[in-house]
């Protein structure tokens, strides 16, 4: 499964290698879902990498929710945004 090598190979090589700071998910319906993308910020985070997302850029894909779990530093593309989705960024340290 493609999440697998992301987790157990992927990031652990650009951490070694120290080719990036930070990890770039992009959840977005036909990309990574919530639950993936959630699997992937879990693993960067243990490796020490800060997060980023692009949410919401095709469709309300539900990638806003990550803010209430993960420190994620910044957020792109959001296009689709609610109300609800507004006030959790603005309520979120991002």
């Amino acid at each position: 499964h493609y999440i697998n090598l992301v987790v157990e190979e992927m990031l652990p090589l650009i951490a070694q290698e120290r080719l990036a700071v930070d990890c770039d998910v992009f959840c977005e319906n036909g990309a990574f879902s919530v639950a993936e993308s959630a699997v992937i910020f879990e693993r960067a985070l243990e490796l020490g990498f800060g997060l980023r997302a692009h949410v919401n850029q095709l469709g309300p894909s539900g990638g806003v929710s990550l803010l209430n779990t993960f420190p994620i530093k910044s957020i792109s593309h959001a296009d689709y945004l609610s109300l609800d989705d507004i006030k959790a960024i603005a309520s979120a340290n991002t």
